[in-house]
Parts: structure tokens; C-alpha cells; sequence
């Protein structure tokens, strides 16, 4: 095609410009999502500073929920999640498992661990 229009039925004009498909059928990639997700000593989680379910709870559904939610978005748009889990010092091992298994159930694998200050 040579850049040839045609008059659309709304009357706007459509123009095919030479070589322009291979523009509009690229895919651009969007920069990561960077999320922070922080656990407390108390069990308390949060992610980029918005608390999430009760401490007790073991299956932290409205996390997982929205991690499920923010992959997909990322993938339908070609982009990644990437998760830093900061934990205070004394978070239980059972309370960074459950944080574990919501980031699992959404498929994100991009995960950094941070203790207080110090990247692991």
C-alpha cells in the first residue's frame, strides 16, 4: 500500500501511511510495577503503605486478591511486577510463608527480601 485513503462512514478520512503497520503492531513494553510489601512483628502487612487483612488471618485474601489483579494488569500490558518484601527483624518465618504463598497464587516471581534496612 502507498499511503491510500478512504473516507470512513462517519466521514472522517483513514490514511494508511507506508509502513505504519509495523508501528501500531509493535509491542511497547511498560516499565515494572515496583511494589513494596512490609510485614511487621505484630503480623501486621501492608503494601506501599496500605494495611492488608488482620494479622491473623493465615490466607491474606484481599492481598492475594489484589496481587492477582496488579499481575494481570501487568501482563495484559506487557510489563512485570516486582515485589520487595521488607520484613522487620522479629517477623515470624510462618507470617513471610503466608506473604509468600499470596505472591505465589498471583504468579509473581520477582522477589527481593529486605530485613529492616538491609537488602538479603
Amino acid at each position: 500500500d502507498t499511503g491510500a485513503s478512504r473516507r470512513g462512514s462517519s466521514g472522517e478520512i483513514r490514511t494508511a501511511m507506508p509502513g505504519a503497520k509495523s508501528v501500531y503492531n509493535r509491542v511497547i513494553n511498560d516499565p515494572p510495577e515496583d511494589v513494596t510489601i512490609a510485614l511487621t512483628e505484630d503480623g501486621t502487612v501492608t503494601m506501599n503503605e496500605e494495611e492488608f487483612d488482620s494479622p491473623a488471618d493465615k490466607r491474606l485474601p484481599r492481598l492475594t486478591t489484589d496481587l492477582i489483579k496488579l499481575k494481570k494488569g501487568a501482563d495484559a500490558r506487557g510489563g512485570k511486577v516486582l515485589v520487595t518484601l521488607q520484613t522487620e527483624s522479629q517477623v515470624r518465618y510462618e507470617r513471610i510463608m503466608n506473604v509468600l504463598n499470596a505472591l505465589a497464587k498471583a504468579q509473581i516471581t520477582d522477589v527481593t527480601f529486605t530485613m529492616g534496612d538491609e537488602e538479603l
